[in-house]
């Protein structure tokens, strides 16, 4: 009879142990999942457009505005990549379609205004689907608080490859390399396309020779 007491009190004890010990795994994992380890608060970029660092950090916010056709259709928090920490990403689903949103945060650019006008953060996005595509956007984008919000995304192009976007002198210079009419979409781009666009107010409109 002792013996069998004292089998039960050791199975009892060795369960005790073992479920500790689970609740203490279960608590490790969520603690250790809840960091991000190789992620810094803030990452400096000295941006494309102009010399000035930015702090980008782990998450962006972006909110849609009152546009008409845009890629952002609802709030969408943006996360810094891990194998690179300028290209920002989002999950989406639009009319039973999924896909990931890219900020590409290599090309921000800041416009200051007057006093009359707000400034503007320009910032290349990448729209993808389940597909092979890639489309990119020049998007227009106002800070408010701890989000920002889409003014204007400008559709530049599938699958293209930006080169250059700079200020001057009041203007928007774009370069990319798109595909060829005789290319095929899983070539390199080499047709170099050039856009210069004027900002009025809070908007981009490009300038045609």
């Amino acid at each position: 009879m002792s013996n069998i007491i004292k089998f039960v009190t050791v199975c009892s004890v060795l369960a005790a142990s073992l479920s500790v010990g689970i609740t203490n795994a279960h608590a490790k994992r969520h603690y250790r999942d809840g960091i991000d380890f190789g992620q810094p608060e803030y990452v400096v970029l000295e941006s494309q457009c102009e010399k000035t660092g930015f702090n980008l950090p782990r998450t962006i916010m972006v909110k849609p505005g009152a546009m008409v056709d845009v890629s952002i259709r609802s709030s969408l928090l943006f996360r810094r990549g891990s194998a690179d920490p300028y290209l920002y990403e989002s999950d989406y689903s639009y009319n039973q379609v999924y896909g990931k949103l890219l900020l590409d945060t290599h090309w921000i650019c800041e416009v200051k205004q007057d006093g009359l006008h707000p400034t503007l953060w320009l910032v290349p996005s990448i729209v993808t689907t389940s597909g092979s595509g890639a489309f990119y956007y020049l998007g227009v984008y106002q800070k408010q608080g701890e989000h920002f919000s889409v003014i204007q995304e400008l559709f530049l192009g599938d699958r293209i490859e930006i080169k250059s976007l700079s200020l001057e002198g009041g203007a928007v210079n774009l370069s990319f390399k798109q595909h060829a009419l005789e290319q095929a979409m899983s070539d390199e781009p080499n047709e170099l396309i050039s856009k210069k666009f004027s900002i009025v107010g809070t908007h981009l409109f490009e300038q045609r020779d």
